[in-house]
C-alpha cells in the first residue's frame, strides 16, 4: 500500500490548512496530513502556508485585506477575527485559522498521522522549542512527524522525539544518508524525493537508481502528483508514500 499524503489537507475540496480540510483528508482516505505551522506576533502557533494572510484570509465581511499583512505582525486575537474559508467558497464562510494545539487534539482523537512541514526548521529557537513542548504537553508524539531538510535539524528532532516519525526532504547521496541515519534514534524514516524538476531546487528529480539507493535507508516518498502524467511517473518508481495536491485524489490513485 502506498501511503498518501494530503498537501495542506484535502485542499481540492476544502480551504487549505483548516480543520475542515483536515477532516476532509480523513473522509477521502488519506494516510498522512501535511500542515504548515506559523507563529503570531504573540508567539501562538497557528496553521497557515504563507507568511502573509492575504491569499487565504478575508475580513469578517469577506473582503480582501487592503495591504500585505504578515502573520507575524498580528496577535492571535487579531488573526482569529479573519475568515479563512470564504475565499475558497461561500459555504465555508466563517472558518477560522486553526491553532496547532487544535490539530494535535484532532490527531489524537482521530488517531491521524500528521506531518509538520520543514518551515519549522527556520523558526527561532524559542518558537521551535514551544512547538516541541506543545507536542509533548499533549502527548501526541506517536501521531506527529517532523519534516527536516538538514541533518542537523533531523538530529535535533530525533533527540526530542526519539520514537516519532521523521521525514527528510533535503538532497540525497550515500554520504548524506549515512549521516542522516546515524543521527536518528528509534525514528521511522521516510525520505522524500521530488517527482519532477523544480526550478528552486538545486538537485535533480527522482529516478529509478536514486529511489533504489534511498530505499536502503528508509521508506521512499515522492512529491507531488499534480496531474495524471505526474501520477504515472510517481507510480512507475514504486514509492512507499506519495503526496497529492488535491487535483489527484486517493480514489483516482486506487
Amino acid at each position: 500500500m502506498i501511503r498518501l499524503q494530503a498537501h495542506r489537507g484535502a485542499s481540492r475540496d476544502y480551504p487549505e490548512n483548516t480543520i475542515v480540510a483536515y477532516e476532509g483528508a480523513l473522509k477521502e482516505n488519506y494516510h498522512i496530513i501535511e500542515l504548515d505551522p506559523k507563529f503570531t506576533k504573540d508567539h501562538e502557533c497557528v496553521l497557515l502556508h504563507d507568511y502573509t494572510v492575504n491569499r487565504t484570509g478575508r475580513t469578517k465581511d469577506g473582503e480582501k485585506l487592503p495591504d500585505k499583512t504578515d502573520i507575524r505582525t498580528l496577535t492571535l486575537d487579531e488573526v482569529r477575527e479573519l475568515d479563512f474559508g470564504v475565499w475558497f467558497a461561500p459555504e465555508f464562510a466563517g472558518v477560522k485559522i486553526p491553532l496547532f494545539t487544535e490539530m494535535l487534539e484532532f490527531a489524537i482523537k482521530n488517531k491521524a498521522a500528521i506531518k509538520v512541514d520543514n518551515v519549522a526548521e527556520d523558526f527561532s529557537p524559542e518558537n521551535r522549542d514551544k512547538m516541541f513542548s506543545l507536542v509533548h504537553e499533549y502527548h501526541a508524539e506517536e501521531y506527529v512527524g517532523f519534516t527536516c531538510k538538514s541533518i542537523e535539524y533531523a538530529a535535533l528532532v530525533a533527540e526530542s522525539f526519539p520514537d516519532s516519525e521523521l521525514h527528510y526532504d533535503g538532497p540525497v547521496s550515500r554520504e548524506i544518508l549515512d549521516r542522516l541515519k546515524a543521527s536518528l534514534k528509534n525514528n521511522e524514516l521516510t525520505i522524500w524525493l521530488p517527482s519532477d524538476k523544480k526550478s528552486w531546487l538545486p538537485y535533480p528529480p527522482a529516478d529509478k537508481e536514486t529511489v533504489e539507493m534511498t530505499r536502503e535507508y528508509g521508506k521512499v516518498g515522492l512529491w507531488t502528483a499534480v496531474d495524471e502524467d505526474s501520477l504515472r511517473r510517481c507510480l512507475a518508481l514504486n514509492p512507499d508514500a506519495m503526496e497529492l495536491d488535491g487535483k489527484i485524489t486517493p480514489d483516482m490513485v486506487n
